[in-house]
């Protein structure tokens, strides 16, 4: 009788253990997966503009073509599709003209666009992404025909102040580390507004192009900078901080800065005024929160119309070496830099099954 009522105490303290280890098993799969920064063999089409809108007289769209397993993407798989205001759908034959050396096209259409139309370009690599501008896919609106600019528009930067900047780091994809930071901003010209989708922008410092990788296997947003389109950040590791990015970064000290544009398929090149401004910081605080996309809105069009691009949760001290980026998950072979200890629940389980069942046998013996 006695031995009757110990087996099944037994078998209680079985069941309870084994739903323990199925509930460890739960968390684990829900929990992210720590991973080395990977590479990938496939590389998305990259259009510009890739989304917003076109004047109906654009020279074309700039097409930066895609790689997969059999190699570059051909014209051929490139479609084009508009539907107008009406509803009616029509297909647009597309051709492509070398820009420069580098493999890029300009698509240029066979037959005129028309204002008020809605146009998707896709057929080629996509790779999984789903921020737009690597999304390999462009969804354009049609704007009225416009003038070619003349003029770019007005650069504007804060004040220096002390700030997380995202760069890549080879290991980790990217990290955040405590800088001086001065974000720019662009306020665009009349004539330049109907453009700004389609504009390739640069930023320059004392004359050299100044450009920053935020995340090592994604590229940066087409035409634009590592935050976004028609804005930018330059900055200077704080003193004493350990830099573990692949970006030097600049010296504090006062600098000439200024916003460049091209147009795809134009000889057009315009550009602000150049702005004097001071990258010092004597020190502070970092705003304790993640930046999302740097100084936009995280929505890939780079227009900075977020109410907060920064979430504030209070400060902490300047942190003296890297702090990792809290998740970039972008595809199974991207990077995942969540610093977080993983335990196998499979292990667990075992382990506890052992133990139980040796408990039982030498009862039984």
């Amino acid at each position: 009788m006695r031995v009757a009522k110990h087996m099944r105490a037994m078998n209680a303290r079985v069941r309870l253990l084994l739903g323990f280890a199925l509930a460890l098993a739960v968390l684990d799969a829900a929990a992210p997966r720590a991973q080395a920064c990977g590479g990938s063999s496939c590389l998305p089409e990259r259009f510009l503009p890739f989304s917003g809108s076109l004047p109906a007289n654009a020279p074309g769209i700039f097409w930066a073509p895609g790689h997969g397993d059999l190699g570059a993407t051909p014209l051929d798989r490139i479609q084009m599709r508009c539907t107008g205001a009406g509803g009616a759908e029509r297909a647009i034959e597309l051709e492509a003209e070398p820009l420069g050396a580098s493999g890029v096209q300009l698509l240029k259409v066979a037959t005129p666009l028309v204002a008020g139309e809605q146009c998707t370009i896709d057929g080629g690599n996509e790779c999984g992404y789903t921020d737009p501008h690597i999304s390999g896919r462009s969804m354009l609106t049609i704007g009225d025909e416009a003038p070619l600019p003349e003029s770019l528009g007005t650069l504007v930067a804060t004040p220096a102040k002390v700030d997380w900047v995202e760069a890549s780091a080879n290991a980790a994809c990217s990290l955040r580390q405590a800088a001086c930071v001065i974000e720019l901003s662009l306020e665009l010209s009349d004539e330049a507004a109907p453009w700004r989708d389609g504009l390739e922008l640069t930023t320059h410092i004392d004359g050299g192009e100044w450009w920053v990788q935020r995340v090592s296997n994604e590229p940066n947003i087409t035409g634009g900078s590592s935050v976004g389109r028609g804005r930018d950040v330059i900055f200077a590791w704080v003193d004493g901080a350990a830099n573990e990015t692949d970006t030097a970064g600049l010296p504090q000290g006062a600098y000439s800065v200024q916003m460049r544009a091209t147009l795809p398929g134009t000889d057009i090149a315009i550009a602000t005024q150049e702005l004097t401004v001071d990258l010092h910081c004597e020190g502070g605080d970092v705003p304790l929160g993640v930046r999302d996309g740097g100084a936009g809105d995280g929505d890939g069009d780079g227009d900075g119309d977020t109410d907060a691009a920064v979430e504030e949760r209070g400060t902490m001290p300047i942190p003296r070496g890297p702090v990792m980026r809290d998740e970039v998950d972008l595809n199974d072979e991207g990077c995942s830099a969540t610093a977080r200890a993983q335990t196998s629940t499979l292990g667990w389980l075992a382990l506890a099954c052992s133990a139980l069942l040796r408990r039982r046998r030498s009862h039984r013996a």
